[in-house]
């Protein structure tokens, strides 16, 4: 015989007892609301999904976030609108962020700082429910996704490449150095400038898998990106070759979209050259 189906009392005071018997410190507690809940399920899910409704509703911390990640691990298919990414364009506070990522001294990211950065906008992807002046950029926020999070990315890397003969999605990567073992079965094309290793795409490989695989490979909490093209100066690329510090400067001169790493590790910030006619709304 099944066991009685829970009521959502009954789920609030176990989590009651759960948080108080936790060690944050060490372990996160909504890691252990994830394991008891999962045991519930399906025959008390009914009071499962009351209680992340209700903390969702609330919008109090820490159960608001805690709600979106139980709703996210479980996949409760009736939260399924508050943890759909939706592109959310940032204030000062994520100016102020993109520029402190160009402060490195690699000729891509020196020449991407030259740009008018403040004529552009930036915007990035966020879970609908999360509000981005409550989301750190330096710390990752639960509800957020990384699967989610590189979805989008190739998405827009992908329409750009295929809208614009020339172009180049480039990736300065800030681990990796030429002479790393790793590297010599690595299939993804890269460029080589001293021992730093930048990866790209093409407007002539920009099939969705290869994309993804390319920001799987080279982004990280760190990581710069710029789509850019080649004008007449610059040949068509070569997997592993050697590119100059004017070569690097001259496409970061021109870079309609800058990508860079955020939440960290699980999203991304952009920034735009080109104003859209439907730019989502302000959050300063």
């Amino acid at each position: 015989m099944s066991a009685r189906p829970l009521e959502k009392a009954d789920v609030l005071e176990a989590l009651k007892l759960l948080r108080k018997q936790a060690t944050p410190r060490t372990h996160p507690v909504y890691l252990d609301f994830i394991d008891y809940l999962r045991k519930l399920m399906p025959n008390s899910r009914t009071a499962v999904v009351a209680v992340v409704k209700d903390w969702i509703k609330a919008k109090q911390e820490p159960e608001f976030s805690e709600a979106l990640a139980i709703a996210r691990s479980l996949k409760l298919k009736e939260f399924e609108t508050q943890l759909a990414p939706r592109q959310i364009k940032l204030g000062s506070a994520g100016m102020d962020y993109l520029r402190s990522y160009l402060l490195d001294a690699r000729p891509l990211s020196r020449g991407l700082a030259r740009l008018p950065l403040e004529k552009g906008e930036v915007f990035t992807w966020l879970p609908a429910a999360l509000n981005p002046e409550q989301v750190d950029f330096h710390h990752g926020a639960l509800g957020l996704s990384t699967v989610d999070s590189n979805k989008m990315l190739t998405i827009f890397v992908c329409n750009y490449l295929r809208k614009h003969t020339g172009s180049i999605a480039l990736f300065e990567h800030q681990v990796a150095s030429s002479g790393d073992a790793w590297l010599a079965s690595e299939r993804a094309p890269y460029l080589v400038h001293g021992s730093d290793v930048y990866f790209y795409r093409t407007s002539g490989d920009a099939a969705p898998d290869m994309v993804i695989k390319t920001i799987k490979t080279s982004i990280d909490w760190r990581s710069v990106g710029a789509l850019t093209s080649r004008d007449g100066s610059l040949p068509a690329f070569e997997p592993r070759q050697q590119i100059d510090d004017p070569a690097l400067e001259r496409l970061a001169e021109r870079t309609d979209h800058i990508c860079i790493g955020a939440y960290d590790a699980e999203g991304f910030v952009v920034w735009s050259k080109r104003r859209t006619a439907n730019s989502p709304r302000v959050m300063s």
